[in-house]
């Protein structure tokens, strides 16, 4: 369960608490950057760079910016919820392909 407030322009999404919460557990003040590499930025970001928004493909309102131009790829999560203003998004897991399933279906396991 992700709170995206990047459509409505939410200040108090989970991407911003990620800011505070990075500030908080670092003693020296230095801040936590949230990476296209982290969980949270792609549960929040996964298909919203093809959102036309303000005449941008990708704008993010909440942090008044443009999301990064390629596209989100989640492997082992699916989306299986995003409210109609993006505010609440809901993932699942994606079981593992066993390995019996791998050969059975001619698939790698090791992807």
């Amino acid at each position: 369960l992700v709170r995206f407030g990047g459509v409505t322009g939410e200040a108090e999404d989970d991407i911003s608490k990620a800011y505070w919460m990075g500030r908080i557990s670092y003693n020296k003040g230095e801040l936590m950057q949230l990476t296209p590499d982290s969980l949270l930025y792609k549960m929040s970001y996964h298909r919203f760079g093809q959102t036309m928004l303000d005449g941008y493909l990708g704008y993010d309102r909440a942090r008044d910016a443009k999301i990064h131009p390629e596209p989100v790829t989640l492997s082992s999560l699916e989306e299986v919820f995003t409210s109609k203003h993006w505010s609440v998004r809901v993932y699942r897991l994606v079981p593992p392909v066993s390995q019996d399933q791998a050969a059975f279906s001619g698939v790698s396991g090791d992807t």
